[in-house]
């Protein structure tokens, strides 16, 4: 075949191919992973430790959980990190108040402990009193309010108050440094600030370290009611206990979810058509492949359990491979995939695949040295083709008749009609049909 006739023949293999609609196409594609149990996506992402079950913690305000995918007919699960929304732990907290019967979990109790809030059946959510005044074993009264009692700022809010009596108002009173220090406005509106009063002391009977309360002399420090404002801002200063979560039976808001990139086997390992014994065996160059899929996280917030899918070829050192998901690293580390080789065309990958060892699929050996490559002086000649191709016409028979030789068959007029005419309007014909089954393979 001469180089013109491969040149035409090539163009129309193209054509050809065109009309038939080939064209090599990625196989990535998006999917959608099932949500761990007790996540609901909406306007405002939420989450329910107790439907989620066991296996759902906290850590480092991050919700541990796992989503599921179905990659090759088997469940996948996917690790999940939920962070929780900044006002998740107030939002558990009001849930807490409202709802005391949930304060019997462990975990709960023990995040009520390190707030220090306890539940009382007639006050309701209390805390404890840190300005319950402690007794130190002394009674104390002074020269204006002679009774005899175990605190010391009761003796001086008394005292003061007698002694401004109905000259006017008390405004404040305080032990400050053992004296009872005092204001009052008088009738007249003058003030008069910083007025001392003494006070005397004697033994008492409310034992040392104990607590004085208006009932009496207690041991335990007294507790007072907490409002849900203050049971939530006392309570968040804590963190939330890792395990918590199944204990609480109501949604906390959540932001959207990272989902860990992880690599799939799908299939056992094959031989790599690109390896090349001659090279170092590491990176890509590895003697075998295994193929799997990739899924990392599309990072859509409508769509927070959207994950891509990319088939790939993971290049591996041993034929065993191995059948457990892998988690992809943070780039730059071992394990980050950047090995994988993407699968563009589903054909091709499966031809080398099956058929590694066929000429197809071989790696053809161009690192040699320039001196190793045979080199040969050859003259090539062009040649003119005719537009309509070669051939002759048949020659024309004769026979011997009496001696002389006659002409029985004249091909030459028959040829030349042929040649001039009947081929050329052949030729038109099935290039107007070639034309015409290009144009409907276009269309459809």
């Amino acid at each position: 075949m001469t180089n013109a006739k491969f040149y035409r023949n090539l163009v129309c293999a193209g054509l050809g191919a065109l009309a038939l609609g080939y064209v090599p196409l990625s196989h990535a594609f998006y999917a959608q992973a099932t949500p761990p149990a007790g996540f609901v996506a909406g306007a405002i992402n939420t989450f329910n430790g107790a439907r989620a079950g066991v296996t759902a913690s906290v850590a480092l305000g991050r919700i541990a959980a796992n989503a599921s995918l179905n990659v090759g007919g088997r469940a996948v699960g996917i690790a999940t990190k939920i962070p929780l929304a900044a006002n998740a732990a107030r939002v558990a907290a009001l849930a807490l108040y409202a709802h005391p019967v949930t304060r019997t979990g462990l975990q709960v109790a023990a995040w009520l402990g390190a707030g220090k809030l306890l539940y009382d059946a007639s006050q309701g959510w209390v805390t404890p009193d840190a300005d319950a005044e402690v007794s130190d074993g002394l009674e104390y009264s002074t020269p204006y309010s002679p009774q005899w009692v175990a605190s010391k700022s009761t003796a001086c809010s008394t005292g003061a108050a007698a002694f401004v009596g109905s000259r006017g108002s008390l405004t404040s009173a305080s032990v400050i440094d053992g004296q009872c220090v005092f204001s009052w406005k008088s009738n007249d509106g003058t003030v008069y600030t910083d007025s001392y009063l003494n006070l005397r002391s004697r033994g008492g009977t409310c034992p040392s370290g104990w607590y004085i309360t208006g009932a009496g002399c207690v041991q335990s420090q007294p507790s007072r009611p907490v409002t849900a404002d203050q049971f939530a801002e006392q309570l968040t200063r804590q963190p939330m206990p890792p395990n918590i979560l199944p204990e609480l039976p109501f949604d906390l808001p959540v932001d959207v979810p990272y989902i860990e990139p992880i690599f799939v086997p799908t299939g056992n390992p094959v031989k790599n058509p690109k390896y090349d014994p001659s090279k170092p065996q590491t990176g890509e160059n590895q003697p075998y492949v295994q193929p799997g899929v990739k899924i990392d996280p599309a990072n859509d917030a409508k769509n927070p359990f959207q994950v891509n899918v990319q088939p790939s070829d993971r290049p591996t050192a041993s034929p065993n491979g191995s059948t457990d998901p892998q988690p992809i690293t943070p780039p730059g580390t071992e394990g980050d995939g950047s090995t994988d080789q993407p699968k563009e065309d589903k054909d091709e990958r499966d031809l080398c695949e099956k058929n590694p060892d066929i000429l197809a699929c071989q790696k053809v050996d161009t690192e040699v040295e320039d001196a190793e490559i045979p080199k040969a002086q050859k003259t090539v000649n062009y040649q003119p083709e005719s537009i309509w191709g070669g051939g002759s016409c048949p020659a024309d028979k004769y026979a011997r008749v009496g001696g002389q030789q006659v002409k029985v068959v004249d091909w030459s007029r028959d040829c030349q009609f042929v040649t001039d005419y009947v081929k050329p309007v052949t030729l038109v014909i099935c290039a107007l049909i070639v034309a015409g089954i290009l144009a409907g393979a276009l269309k459809s």
